[in-house]
């Protein structure tokens, strides 16, 4: 039987061969389906070995069940393999008839069977197998040509082949022939399968750059890509619409011939930066000169790439135009810039008109003193000397023309008071709101005693602002309270606080006459008086006062009421701090 053994060396050596050749394979591309492969012609390999030792000691069984089992078991990865190469999930059936095969494999070693009821069950196992396999890689014969025709018809021819072993191994002549011709057939198929894998890569590859090129001409933007020296290697056709220029026109040149010279020197030492630290390029904004001469702004964005070797290779990226957006941006500026002047000029006028205002105010109330002075004085004068002379409807007219003189002095000084307003100085310091409140209650108090009020001040009132201006603001608000709930012989002021989210309100709630809140649009107006016709003394000016001061503070003031049920005014005051 020395054939045997030389036939059996030389198929182990040629599948050892294929066996490293598929590890190689593996180890670079990391295919699932290689790995099965390789477990498969490992599995072959062992069961060539194991049966070199089985012709050497023919009377240890252990080498006939191995040389068996992994026959066996190197079908079933085969079968594995290819359905995952064509890209199907493995079929169980190849697994249960592979596992009875073996079961009955074992029984017969075992129990000395006669050895051709394992051979008969196993080869036939192993003819199905390559047959179903041939029959796969001929139907991806429309993906993979003419290689998967030749494979899967190897795999057929090797399916057959098995199915006659048990009848044509006992033909002392022929089976010599019959290792050579498997031999042949295991080495054909292998290096088939590995013409078919690069058959798929280069279909892959194809894809892959059909949907890179798909993916270029969709989009508006130049693609590029620079070499190490900055010198164009690509250029997509969009670089045309962009720049005018043919894509071979760019090839050759760097990104610096396509711009002005004035400007190029200043982004050729901006791009050596980034280029040196290996950056990526992110919105880079670049001049470039259109064929025709014009001046175009493209948005620049890129990476660097590397070659096989792990170098610097150079940059590949994309361009987009911005021109027109950089048109409007410059617009906007002017635009703005323009406006601001405008701002500028009219708040300078504001201003002035202001200052003219303020001292019109102050000049026409200062005329209009000395001959008020006059007619309160020569009134006065009349009343005492010339009495006797008046009867009584005169002495009421002097008594009228006195008491106009004195509102018109009142309305004089709040004119004065107002202006002020606007014109001082706001200074921000921590106000205790609660003393002022008291002191302002007790001014009231005191000036007319007979009244029986009753105050409700909070305790801990604190704001941040004006102690003066504030001032002014609790004592406008808390004078109306008074007034307006003269006519209630139970009067009730309270001065307090409440918070509304992150913001504390301030409040002075009275139980007086109160107003409609249809007219409330009018209540913060100079000389509107809501309650002018029912005998309340008044200016007009007071609450115009209070909003003027509140606003000069960041905060808010507003009334809520119903007539006969009381007024509460509430005001907030900006506190820088919380801001």
């Amino acid at each position: 039987m020395s054939w045997i053994l030389m036939a059996t060396v030389a198929v182990a050596c040629s599948v050892f061969i294929l066996t490293l050749v598929n590890v190689y394979l593996y180890c670079s591309y990391r295919e699932r389906f290689m790995k099965l492969w390789v477990i498969s012609w490992v599995l072959l390999e062992l069961r060539y070995l194991f049966n070199i030792a089985s012709v050497v000691l023919p009377d240890v069984g252990i080498f006939h069940l191995a040389n068996y089992l992994m026959f066996i078991a190197s079908a079933v990865f085969l079968i594995k393999g290819t359905r995952a190469f064509i890209g199907k999930p493995p079929e169980r059936w190849s697994g249960m008839i592979a596992a009875v095969t073996a079961l009955c494999t074992v029984i017969v070693i075992f129990l000395g069977m006669p050895v051709m009821m394992a051979v008969i069950p196993l080869f036939a196992f192993m003819a199905l197998a390559y047959i179903y396999i041939g029959i796969q890689f001929l139907k991806q014969a429309r993906h993979y040509g003419i290689g998967s025709r030749i494979v899967g018809g190897l795999f057929i021819v090797w399916g057959i082949h098995q199915a006659d072993y048990p009848l044509l191994r006992p033909i002392e002549w022929i089976a010599p022939w019959g290792f050579l011709f498997g031999s042949v057939l295991t080495t054909s198929i292998a290096i088939g399968l590995i013409i078919i894998y690069f058959e798929k890569t280069q279909r892959i590859l194809k894809e892959k750059d059909t949907r890179h090129s798909n993916l270029i001409e969709s989009t508006s933007n130049w693609i590029w890509e620079i070499d190490a020296d900055t010198v164009y290697t690509y250029a997509s056709p969009q670089v045309k619409a962009l720049l005018g220029y043919k894509a071979e026109e760019v090839l050759g040149k760097t990104p610096f011939d396509l711009m002005p010279p004035e400007k190029a020197l200043r982004i050729k030492d901006y791009w050596a930066g980034i280029s040196a630290r290996r950056e990526r390029i992110h919105g880079l904004e670049c001049p470039y000169r259109h064929k025709d001469g014009r001046l175009m702004v493209l948005e620049t964005n890129g990476v660097p790439y590397y070659n096989a070797d792990g170098d610097f290779a150079g940059y590949r990226g994309m361009a987009q135009d911005i021109t027109e957006r950089k048109r409007t941006e410059e617009q906007i500026r002017t635009l703005n810039s323009e406006l601001e002047q405008r701002v500028r000029e009219r708040t300078e006028e504001l201003e002035q008109s202001l200052r003219e205002m303020e001292t019109f105010c102050y000049t026409v109330s200062h005329d209009l003193r000395t001959p008020l002075r006059g007619i309160h004085g020569f009134s006065s004068i009349l009343q005492q000397d010339y009495a006797e002379r008046l009867d009584q409807e005169g002495k009421e007219y002097l008594q009228r023309i006195g008491g106009a003189a004195n509102r018109m002095g009142e309305l004089i000084d709040d004119l004065l008071g107002l202006s002020r307003v606007n014109r001082d100085e706001l200074r921000r310091v921590p106000v205790d709101l609660t003393t002022l409140a008291g002191e302002i209650a007790d001014d009231l108090t005191r000036s007319q005693p007979e009244r029986n009020v009753e105050f409700v001040i909070a305790p801990g009132l604190r704001a941040t602002g004006d102690p003066s201006l504030l001032g002014a603001v609790l004592a406008n608000i808390i004078h109306n309270a008074w007034k307006f709930s003269s006519r209630n012989p139970a009067a009730r002021i309270e001065v307090g606080s409440r918070t509304d989210g992150e913001e504390q309100v301030f409040y002075v709630r009275d139980n007086g006459v109160g107003f409609d809140m249809q007219y409330a649009d009018k209540l913060f107006l100079p000389f509107h008086r809501l309650h002018a016709a029912e005998g309340f003394e008044g200016t007009g000016i007071g609450l115009a006062t209070v909003q003027r001061i509140i606003e000069r503070h960041g905060g808010r003031v507003w009334a809520e009421s119903e007539p006969g049920e009381g007024t509460t005014f509430f005001f907030t005051v900006h506190d820088e701090k919380n801001t």
